[in-house]
């Protein structure tokens, strides 16, 4: 099951059909540049915080929540600045944003909620909380899986905000909808390429992955997928991008569960919401 979660739409609303997407004029352009390019490193930051949080508690080390709270605070106050400085208001109504406070409110959610999703895949919550000092084949597993499933949502996030890139710029006469298409499917194959030789590498350190996550290595790393898509989604109008995913496996933004099944009565519903 991997349906749309209703009713979650981004605040620039409903993605028209990519093919009447750009191209657009030069300071729009690059309004919508460094709000993709924010974003993304607003993302990135956050994941690493918390990735640190994790491994502490794989250590033993308590994380400091304080600074914590103070990165993160300081990633998503860059981001909006880095906004503010590169676009004027007009320039965001053309992007489909109806105001700064609806940028702020995407880009909080392409950053610090899908961070969290990211995390909630990476490290399971109930292994890493019954780990004891002598699980370290467990515990050296997670962290690979750690690094690796960053390294996979920096390349995705990457190629595809490029390749969204490209179809802005792009000059007369416009690129087809078939080809805006394709450039986005070559993102989507590289980053395809990448997770396969993360799966690998992740393989040779963890020949129970299994016991650890409850299923297999290429399964979680394609959760991975929506959640690099849902970051640029937050931001860049797209064809179809729509977040959460209820279904997956993961507990996103605005999801009270989300145990990837379609029975409505084992305590977490269809809807991803907790039964009655």
């Amino acid at each position: 099951m991997t349906t749309p979660r209703p009713g979650t739409l981004w605040a620039h609303g409903a993605p028209p059909d990519i093919g009447f997407w750009g191209p657009f004029p030069r300071r729009t352009l690059h309004c919508l540049r460094m709000l993709g390019r924010a974003t993304e490193r607003c993302f990135l930051q956050v994941l690493s915080i918390e990735r640190r949080c994790k491994e502490n508690a794989l250590s033993g080390v308590p994380c400091d929540l304080l600074e914590r709270s103070q990165r993160v605070q300081e990633a998503r106050q860059a981001a909006r600045n880095t906004v503010q400085q590169a676009c004027l208001a007009g320039q965001l109504t053309e992007l489909n944003f109806s105001s700064f406070d609806d940028v702020f409110n995407d880009i909080e959610r392409g950053c610090v909620d899908q961070a969290a999703a990211a995390i909630a895949v990476l490290y399971p919550p109930a292994p890493v909380a019954a780990l004891t000092a002598a699980d370290t084949a467990t515990t050296r597993c997670m962290v690979e899986v750690s690094a690796r499933g960053a390294k996979v949502l920096r390349q995705a996030t990457r190629l595809r905000r490029r390749g969204l890139e490209l179809i802005a710029v792009d000059p007369l006469p416009l690129l087809k909808r078939s080809e805006k298409l394709s450039l986005l499917q070559e993102a989507a194959d590289r980053a395809g390429a990448a997770r396969r030789r993360a799966a690998a590498r992740i393989a040779l350190v963890c020949p129970d992955f299994a016991a650890a996550y409850g299923r297999g290595i290429e399964e979680v790393l394609g959760v991975l997928v929506p959640v690099a898509d849902c970051v640029l989604g937050s931001v860049y109008v797209q064809l179809t991008v729509a977040c959460p995913v209820c279904g997956n496996s993961v507990t996103e933004y605005n999801e009270q569960c989300d145990d990837g099944n379609r029975i409505d009565t084992d305590g977490c519903t269809n809807q991803c919401t907790f039964a009655p």
